[in-house]
């Protein structure tokens, strides 16, 4: 049997409370050396990978283009995620317990914590539900090695 040695980047990019601010993602990407490689996504300098430690999404006007860029850069396995405050406020305020109330109350001050996540992803629509299923699959930390990783 031989030995599969896995290619480890050299180093990790952390990268914290993007909060639906695009446009400074986009600036830290260039700055760190990322290009532009289609919709929603980077690609990282050789040897490195980003990690998001969430709350991506609220407070900023493109909630739904930072978290699309997070999950895409995941999904080419350029960048790690874990949840976030936020994410997890998404993810509860659509689940429901099993005798069908809500996990989360729908008032006021529930609905100001993740309106800025609505609004950009249109509340119950397709996108909403696609990102709060990903939101749901992120794992509360990461074990890298020689560090762990939490929001």
């Amino acid at each position: 049997m031989t030995e599969t040695k896995t290619k480890h980047p050299r180093g990790y990019d952390i990268i914290g409370d993007v909060h639906g601010r695009l446009d400074t993602l986009q600036r830290l990407f260039r700055t760190l050396g990322y290009r532009r490689d289609g919709a929603f996504s980077w690609k990282p300098p050789e040897g490195r990978r980003a990690v998001f430690l969430g709350d991506l999404v609220d407070r900023g006007p493109f909630s739904a283009e930072a978290a699309l860029t997070a999950r895409k850069m995941c999904r080419d396995g350029r960048a790690l995620c874990v949840m976030g405050n936020h994410e997890y406020n998404v993810v509860c305020w659509g689940l429901r317990r099993a005798d069908g109330s809500r996990l989360r109350a729908h008032g006021e001050k529930n609905r100001k914590q993740i309106e800025g996540f609505l609004t950009s992803v249109g509340e119950g629509s397709s996108l909403h539900h696609k990102l709060a299923e990903w939101f749901a699959s992120l794992p509360l930390w990461l074990d890298l090695g020689p560090f762990c990783c939490a929001h």
